[in-house]
């Protein structure tokens, strides 16, 4: 399956074709006997109906091997990506490596070079702008937790810290359930 397979992109092989094989097949029991836990009841009914195995007690769900492949399959090979205003920014699938700064770190090395510290919004404004005018760096992301943000906005403080400092994509997440829709009315807001 072309999806994966990395011959066309800038190599520096660590682990061979077969381990990337192997990973793939552990995934795949992973997902299959042990299950993966879901925290979100909407995904949960989305999952079951898909044929996934839900356990709605302990939200854990397994998932069927057939039903990875399908979706794999049955993915595009190839999208595309749209910056913030609309204009074409990239095509994913298209064998180009693609990065952005990282994500979720809580502890920052602290600007002596010895010592961590708990992250902030500060090192996030500062991670971003350098994202932002590093023409290697693609995209930004949730590079630090911004420990002084409450837990249930701590995503909306991200995103808008990324989106006052880069108009580059955001990779983002939430983290909880009403997170997505707090994002949304964010987004339309601004």
């Amino acid at each position: 399956m072309s999806k994966f397979s990395f011959e066309n992109l800038p190599q520096h092989q660590i682990i061979t074709h077969d381990q990337i094989r192997d990973i793939y097949e552990n995934a795949l029991d992973l997902m299959e006997t042990t299950g993966v836990r879901f925290e979100f009841h909407e995904a949960l009914k989305l999952l079951h109906d898909a044929g996934c195995l839900v356990d709605y007690e302990s939200m854990l769900v397994r998932i069927p091997r057939n039903l990875v492949e399908d979706s794999v399959r049955n993915a595009p090979e190839t999208f595309s990506l749209y910056d913030r205003e609309g204009e074409f920014y990239c095509e994913f699938g298209d064998g180009q490596p693609r990065f952005n700064p990282g994500s979720s770190s809580v502890l920052v090395l602290d600007r002596d070079g010895k010592t961590s510290r708990t992250s902030t919004a500060m090192d996030l404004i500062a991670i971003t702008k350098v994202a932002q005018a590093m023409p290697q760096i693609d995209f930004v992301s949730s590079s630090v937790v911004a420990e002084e943000a409450p837990l249930e906005l701590g995503s909306q403080l991200i995103y808008l810290t990324e989106i006052k400092h880069s108009k580059k994509p955001i990779i983002g997440g939430a983290v909880d359930e009403a997170g997505p829709k707090r994002t949304f009315e964010l987004l339309k807001a601004v």
